[in-house]
């Protein structure tokens, strides 16, 4: 739901109004923050108008805080008073995110990452995986978002997928939200579209046997060969498989900083 829609609710008995100012106005701790270095933010400052002047610096007022929001998981509504406005700061993160600025963000300080390792900026091959999580019902204009809802008869799940596409240093190259009752194979070239028109080297997607089928198609689409990656069938419990499991420890990480309520105006894909 979106900040704008959300009412004033109970907190342990008393509604936000009725917090003190001082708790809204107490510094953040530094050490949860994602505060861009120097070298890091002349890498990304020009996707930002940094030269008209305003009220609030968009670096340590608006972009600090939008990373804060992402490394504690907090509400839009509880930031702390060192940041812009909660307002300011959604108003901003909305646009950023409707321009395709934070997408170009990401595409940076992604390859960016890979250099300093001594890799190529561009991966050659990626992960796709996704996980089902329940959806809570709310009412009023946020009853529209259960359009992309619906029922995975797979996993006893009532709600929306997160499907990802990752690499093995963990980087995340794509993400897209859709009705969990939808199988993975209708939503992958969604998933995967925007990522080729980005990426020049990719040449094979690792995925699990519930993408079976697409192998034409990739190759038909992107010229990418997809990989099936089997399970152990000698043991009947849960196994590990290295690969999936990069994809699977950011979909936690995902699911921490994007919950599964539904949110006023949500769209199938994020960016």
């Amino acid at each position: 739901m979106s900040p704008k829609k959300v009412g004033v609710r109970p907190v342990f008995g008393m509604s936000l109004r009725s917090l003190p100012k001082t708790i809204r106005q107490s510094h953040a701790p530094e050490a949860l923050q994602l505060r861009p270095f120097g070298s890091q933010w002349e890498q990304i400052k020009r996707y930002f108008a940094t030269s008209r002047r305003r009220k609030y610096d968009l670096r340590y007022h608006v972009l600090d805080a939008i990373l804060y929001i992402v490394k504690t998981g907090t509400q839009w509504r509880m930031l702390p008073g060192k940041f812009a406005e909660w307002q300011t700061v959604y108003y901003y993160f909305r646009r950023w995110r409707e321009e395709g600025r934070i997408l170009q963000v990401l595409s940076i300080t992604s390859r960016a990452a890979r250099r300093r390792a001594g890799q190529h900026g561009e991966p050659s091959a990626l992960i796709i995986d996704c996980q089902s999580v329940p959806s809570a019902r709310v009412g009023g204009p946020s009853a529209r978002v259960g359009r992309i809802s619906s029922f995975d008869a797979f996993k006893k799940v009532n709600g929306r997928k997160r499907h990802i596409a990752a690499r093995a240093q963990g980087l995340l190259w794509g993400l897209v939200v859709h009705a969990a009752g939808d199988h993975e194979t209708q939503w992958a070239l969604q998933l995967l579209a925007p990522i080729a028109s980005r990426l020049d080297r990719v040449e094979t997607v690792f995925a699990d046997q519930a993408y079976r089928g697409l192998e034409e198609t990739l190759d038909r689409e992107f010229a990418w060969k997809l990989q099936v990656v089997e399970s152990d069938g000698e043991n009947s419990g849960f196994s590990v498989d290295p690969k999936r499991s990069v994809a699977r420890t950011n979909l936690r990480v995902v699911r921490r900083v994007a919950p599964a309520r539904p949110r006023a105006g949500a769209t199938g894909r994020l960016q």
